[in-house]
């Protein structure tokens, strides 16, 4: 499970980071400035992109973690 754990924690950190673009996109609003309209569409493009690729780890890696936990043998008491 230890080949799984990285890419799983990267895909959680990108998910966050691209909600974190979005969220500032949204909170900025739709400039009307050329520059500005760019910087915009930049900040919603890269936020969907990481927030969407995050969460296709998230939860691929997810299920193998679930899958993992419930297939592991207990340990007998």
């Amino acid at each position: 499970m230890e080949p799984i754990r990285a890419p799983f924690y990267a895909g959680l950190i990108s998910f966050v980071v691209g909600l974190g673009l979005l969220a500032i996109g949204w909170v900025t609003g739709n400039p009307s400035i050329g520059n500005a309209r760019f910087l915009y569409g930049f900040l919603w493009g890269l936020g969907l992109l990481l927030g969407s690729v995050g969460a296709f780890l998230i939860v691929c890696l997810g299920l193998v973690f679930i899958v993992h936990l419930l297939v592991e043998p207990r340990a007998q008491k």
